[in-house]
Protein backbone atom coordinates (compact mmCIF):
# COMPACT_ATOMS: atom_id res chain seq x y z
CA UNK A 1 0.00 0.00 0.00
CA UNK A 2 1.17 3.53 -1.19
CA UNK A 3 1.06 5.96 1.38
CA UNK A 4 -0.40 9.42 1.26
CA UNK A 5 2.69 11.36 1.20
CA UNK A 6 3.95 9.37 -1.60
CA UNK A 7 1.43 9.29 -3.76
CA UNK A 8 1.10 13.12 -4.00
CA UNK A 9 4.78 13.40 -4.88
CA UNK A 10 5.23 15.12 -8.09
CA UNK A 11 6.19 13.37 -11.80
CA UNK A 12 9.93 13.72 -12.47
CA UNK A 13 10.89 15.42 -15.19
CA UNK A 14 12.94 13.77 -18.01
CA UNK A 15 15.23 16.60 -18.16
CA UNK A 16 16.41 15.85 -14.84
CA UNK A 17 17.19 11.73 -15.12
CA UNK A 18 18.79 13.31 -18.64
CA UNK A 19 20.98 16.04 -16.38
CA UNK A 20 21.37 13.05 -13.71
CA UNK A 21 23.49 10.68 -16.74
CA UNK A 22 25.25 13.37 -18.09
CA UNK A 23 26.88 14.07 -14.57
CA UNK A 24 27.30 10.72 -14.31
CA UNK A 25 28.79 10.18 -17.82
CA UNK A 26 31.20 12.83 -16.96
CA UNK A 27 32.71 10.90 -13.63
CA UNK A 28 32.88 14.22 -12.29
CA UNK A 29 30.89 13.28 -8.98
CA UNK A 30 30.10 10.74 -6.46
CA UNK A 31 25.79 10.59 -7.39
CA UNK A 32 25.72 10.15 -3.64
CA UNK A 33 26.73 13.62 -3.06
CA UNK A 34 23.28 15.46 -4.10
CA UNK A 35 24.61 18.93 -3.47
CA UNK A 36 28.21 18.15 -5.60
CA UNK A 37 25.80 16.78 -8.45
CA UNK A 38 23.12 19.39 -8.40
CA UNK A 39 25.99 22.02 -8.71
CA UNK A 40 27.49 19.71 -11.90
CA UNK A 41 24.36 20.01 -13.50
CA UNK A 42 24.22 23.67 -13.29
CA UNK A 43 27.59 24.22 -14.42
CA UNK A 44 26.77 21.86 -17.33
CA UNK A 45 24.20 24.63 -18.60
CA UNK A 46 20.72 22.63 -17.19
CA UNK A 47 18.90 25.25 -15.59
CA UNK A 48 15.84 23.63 -15.35
CA UNK A 49 17.10 20.02 -14.22
CA UNK A 50 18.86 22.27 -11.65
CA UNK A 51 15.86 24.07 -10.27
CA UNK A 52 13.82 20.58 -10.40
CA UNK A 53 16.39 19.62 -7.92
CA UNK A 54 16.44 22.18 -5.73
CA UNK A 55 13.27 22.61 -5.73
CA UNK A 56 12.79 19.20 -4.86
CA UNK A 57 15.48 18.27 -2.82
CA UNK A 58 13.83 15.31 -0.64
CA UNK A 59 13.23 13.73 -4.17
CA UNK A 60 16.56 13.50 -5.29
CA UNK A 61 17.49 9.95 -4.42
CA UNK A 62 13.67 8.88 -5.76
CA UNK A 63 15.64 10.74 -9.11
CA UNK A 64 18.78 8.78 -8.76
CA UNK A 65 16.91 5.59 -7.91
CA UNK A 66 14.56 6.07 -10.99
CA UNK A 67 17.79 5.52 -13.27
CA UNK A 68 17.94 1.94 -14.87
CA UNK A 69 19.48 -0.55 -12.03
CA UNK A 70 22.41 -1.59 -14.42
CA UNK A 71 23.25 2.20 -14.98
CA UNK A 72 22.63 2.79 -10.90
CA UNK A 73 25.07 -0.30 -10.50
CA UNK A 74 27.67 1.29 -12.20
CA UNK A 75 27.70 4.51 -10.64
CA UNK A 76 27.78 2.26 -6.96
CA UNK A 77 30.72 0.42 -8.67
CA UNK A 78 32.69 3.30 -9.96
CA UNK A 79 32.13 5.49 -6.30
CA UNK A 80 33.58 2.45 -4.62
CA UNK A 81 36.61 1.77 -7.24
CA UNK A 82 37.58 5.98 -6.58
CA UNK A 83 37.20 5.54 -2.55
CA UNK A 84 39.52 2.81 -2.80
CA UNK A 85 41.89 4.05 -4.51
Amino acid sequence: MECEHCAQQPEIPAGVFDALRRVRDDGLADMYDRENVIGHVAEAGQAEAQRWLVANRHLYFRALNGLPAAEVEEDVERTLAVRAA
